[in-house]
């Protein structure tokens, strides 16, 4: 979608404020939407090249449907996460997880993994 491109990059960019973002935007109600949606979709993801990699696992958005939890791999340089896979034996579902290693570029957001109280 080049109108969630646009926006990110103003996000990035830095130096822009949601409400400046919206302004650029104005002339539509749905491109208004958008930017509000990004506006808080940038509040709320860190910038990927702020991501920490000292083994932290984080919650990453890698460009899955949904985000991942990930940690960085020293020994491979990238950033390694679970993702689903469902194989039929048997005539029944076998679901496992496979690591996939994808490097900085893939990485479009991050952020801390939630504590749990128990």
């Amino acid at each position: 979608m080049k109108i969630e491109k646009m926006l990110l990059d103003l996000i990035d960019a830095g130096g822009h404020t949601a409400m400046e973002i919206i302004e650029t935007y104005q002339n539509s109600e749905k491109m208004q939407s958008d930017a509000a949606e990004l506006c808080q979709r940038a509040a709320l993801w860190q910038k990927p090249t702020s991501a920490p990699k000292t083994g932290e696992i984080i919650i990453a958005d890698m460009g899955w449907t949904r985000p991942v939890t990930a940690c960085w791999n020293d020994y491979e340089q990238k950033w390694v996460y679970p993702i689903m896979q469902i194989n039929t034996v048997d005539g029944t579902d076998d679901a496992y997880f496979e690591n996939e290693y994808e490097g900085d570029e893939c990485m479009r957001g991050w952020m801390h993994l939630p504590e749990f109280n128990t």
